[in-house]
């Protein structure tokens, strides 16, 4: 997988989406600081995480 490509497959989800990931794999915040950043409970949060990893594993995966 190249750079390119995992950079696409993230603008191509929702910005919503874009941003938890941001948080928590760019930015290093924990799920509790991301939790209180966007004012969502901590099960949120990974719940949210846990369908956009896989949003974005199919999208980089071509399905």
């Amino acid at each position: 997988m190249s750079t390119e490509s995992a950079m696409a497959a993230l603008a191509a989800l929702p910005e919503d989406q874009r941003n938890l990931l941001s948080l928590v794999s760019v930015e290093d915040l924990t799920y509790a600081e991301a939790a209180k950043t966007l004012n969502i409970l901590i099960g949120t949060v990974m719940s949210r995480l846990a369908r956009r990893r896989e949003r974005l594993q199919h999208a980089l995966d071509g399905d």
